[in-house]
């Protein structure tokens, strides 16, 4: 008996601390297009076009996160070296579309590309992955960037840019630690304050598209680095 209440009275041993994370890979799978989309005051008014935009999103997105991976809150991370930033350039068409094969949540749609992860984490011996994705719904098409023209009876009423995403951080075991969502939304305009034409086509002339791809570059950006900064990790 005086053994097991020794025993009882025994402090428990305290779980060692996790690793620091000090050598981060930034991933963003973002699309090559900005979808643009006009819905009417019926579905038979609705229409949609893409017009492409090259990496330029995914390019933005890695630079928001590299900015907010080197301020470094946490003081026993200052104390150590600098983070160790590494912008990982991937095949995003292919990882994107193997992300996107099986329907269901952030965890289930991760699993999908492990595989992938679980290299780069090995090639650069990587202690954790910000992974930016394009916010979704499940059950319904990927389409989290995108210009949203809100039209009335043969008029445009106003267009929004929606930059909506998802940023996940993964372990070196490419399992999920935390994430954010950046969901903002921004009322755009044609180059010159030009009114929005009724025909969605008339108005993707070279000049709109490309004012609206810096807007949303900027967007992206911005919001990718106020995600990361976001998650305690």
């Amino acid at each position: 008996m005086v053994f097991l209440l020794t025993a009882c009275g025994a402090p428990a041993k305290k779980a060692p601390p996790p690793p620091p994370i000090i050598n981060v890979g930034v991933v963003s799978l973002l699309p090559s297009e900005l979808s643009y989309q006009k819905f009417g005051i019926t579905r038979f008014n609705n229409e949609r076009a893409v017009r492409p935009v090259g990496d330029v999103f995914n390019v933005a997105a890695r630079a928001g996160a590299e900015k907010a991976l080197r301020m470094a809150k946490d003081e026993k991370l200052a104390k150590l070296s600098q983070r160790t930033v590494y912008q990982l350039v991937v095949d995003v068409p292919a990882m994107a579309k193997n992300l996107h094969s099986y329907p269901g949540n952030l965890t289930v749609k991760v699993e999908q590309i492990e595989e992938d992860l679980l290299a780069l984490v090995k090639q650069h011996k990587l202690d954790a992955i910000v992974l930016v994705l394009e916010s979704f719904e499940p059950g319904k098409p990927v389409n989290g960037i995108r210009v949203v023209l809100r039209a009335g009876v043969g008029s445009v009423g106003k267009a929004e840019a929606q930059p909506h995403l998802a940023i996940l951080v993964l372990d070196r075991n490419a399992k999920i630690l935390t994430m954010a969502e950046e969901r903002s939304s921004f009322v755009v305009n044609r180059p010159g304050d030009a009114p929005w034409v009724y025909t969605l086509d008339e108005n993707l002339l070279s000049a709109t598209h490309d004012h609206l791809t810096k807007l949303f570059q900027g967007s992206i950006e911005s919001a990718v680095e106020q995600g990361v900064m976001s998650l305690s990790f």
